[in-house]
């Protein structure tokens, strides 16, 4: 099974949202366009540095080797993963814009604020 770990790209897809000045649903779906495309073509998709840009290249090998099943179950994920981010809106928002912690450190706090527990699963 293919699989998107789409928490990871929580903060690319703020960095998105800013640039492009959109909400974070809209930004969701460009950065999604961007994986299908195999590269960043909107603003903020590399914003971050390397330790935050997704590898849009691997990222469209997975997408296009993906059956119908694997794509439906990724759109799913995607699905899932938009709905967190829309439960933590405010959490992240906060965290996107706390210039008193690092990128590194609000980028990582971000991903884990909107990664599924395992327990749940």
């Amino acid at each position: 099974m293919k699989h998107i770990n789409w928490s990871e790209l929580t903060p690319v897809c703020y960095s998105i949202a800013t640039q492009e000045d959109k909400d974070i649903g809209v930004a969701a779906d460009l950065l999604f366009h961007n994986i299908r495309t195999g590269m960043g073509v909107h603003a903020g998709s590399y914003a971050l540095g390397p330790g935050y840009t997704p590898d849009y290249k691997a990222l469209k090998a997975l997408w296009d080797a993906c059956t119908e099943a694997e794509r439906q179950a990724v759109n799913t994920e995607f699905n899932a993963w938009l709905q967190r981010m829309k439960e933590h809106y405010q959490e992240l928002c906060q965290l996107w814009s706390d210039g008193d912690k690092s990128l590194n450190l609000r980028c990582r706090m971000m991903t884990a604020l909107v990664t599924p527990d395992t327990d749940d699963a």
